[in-house]
């Protein structure tokens, strides 16, 4: 079928001259939910898809464990989203992205533009191949003691194996002193029902932003807080291009999305949020924020699976020395 103008914003042929490791996977993040199946080469490997038929312990993952957003009004579509532990994890090498969303670790290896915006194609080796050994073994249920955000570079930097057996791995993730106001304007009314609590009128979709006080490089910022629609209506809110939503009351697969996760990072310097509400009146409360160096992400101790080429049906052919 002909490829409607949502979908990739370069030819098949420049993916495929940037897409030179046939193993590893390739995410778009531009109109993630146009490009939820499509793949812009032959073969391309990819995390996202939108399925009835859907794995559920590969959605369990990929909303409750590793956190991705949920940006629209069912959690049925797995939607690509900038997320550094995923992108890892997952072995996302290529991306496809806006200019000003090219997430850490991530090489610009070409660009362009239209009358919508400027786009890229990117890479970063340093993510997980799809084969290899792991000698940094945690056993689940010392994972399981564990809570958000701390499970998200633990499960990066460790493998998780069944039983006991633990390790003395410590989250580098730590505490970051985020301290913001909500701007009064003509289309928003935030009144602070107490110190990490904000009730907001917003009378139409509206954009500001929440400057940090500190310039964040190479790293990654996570924030995550809860969500309440006071009309019943649904509720979006978009942070530095990544965006979550919370479906109405009425919608026919509500995602119950009250539990808003944002996972940041660029491949610049960057010192400020930008914040999209949309209209509705609603509250937002219980704010956390978490920083981590993003040179810390990553399993030491994996020994890469030599690829062979395959010659029959062989999904993976190769060799690998313990």
């Amino acid at each position: 079928p002909e490829k409607e103008n949502r979908q990739t914003k370069f030819s098949s042929e420049e993916i495929a001259a940037v897409y030179q490791d046939p193993n590893a996977r390739f995410d778009c993040l531009v109109e993630p939910l146009a490009n939820a199946n499509y793949l812009a080469v032959p073969q391309a490997n990819k995390t996202s898809v939108y399925s009835s038929n859907t794995n559920t312990l590969y959605s369990r993952f990929f909303y409750d464990i590793i956190r991705n957003p949920i940006r629209i009004n069912n959690r049925v579509a797995l939607l690509a989203e900038a997320n550094p532990f995923f992108e890892y994890l997952m072995g996302v090498r290529y991306l496809e992205t806006h200019t000003d969303k090219i997430p850490y670790g991530y090489q610009v290896l070409k660009e362009s533009s239209d009358k919508d915006g400027s786009y890229v194609l990117a890479e970063n080796t340093h993510v997980l191949p799809v084969a290899y050994a792991s000698l940094n073994l945690m056993g689940e249920e010392q994972f399981d003691r564990l809570s958000f955000p701390y499970t998200l570079d633990t499960l990066t930097n460790n493998t998780i194996v069944p039983g006991s057996q633990d390790n003395d791995y410590a989250s580098k993730i730590k505490p970051f002193p985020l301290s913001f106001s909500i701007p009064n304007t003509a289309a928003i009314e935030c009144k602070a029902t107490n110190k990490d609590a904000f009730e907001l009128q917003v009378k139409q979709e509206t954009s500001f932003c929440l400057p940090l006080n500190t310039s964040f490089s190479d790293q990654i910022l996570i924030l995550s807080f809860q969500v309440e629609s006071l009309d019943g209506k649904e509720v979006s809110i978009t942070i530095n291009h990544t965006k979550n939503k919370l479906s109405n009351a009425n919608a026919p697969y509500p995602n119950k999305n009250h539990q808003f996760t944002y996972v940041l990072s660029s491949a610049q310097d960057w010192n400020s949020l930008k914040v999209t509400l949309s209209p509705g009146h609603y509250r937002i409360l219980e704010f956390e924020a978490y920083q981590m160096d993003g040179k810390d992400l990553g399993n030491p101790s994996v020994i890469p699976f030599k690829m062979d080429t395959p010659t029959g049906k062989e999904v993976l052919t190769g060799k690998i020395n313990l």
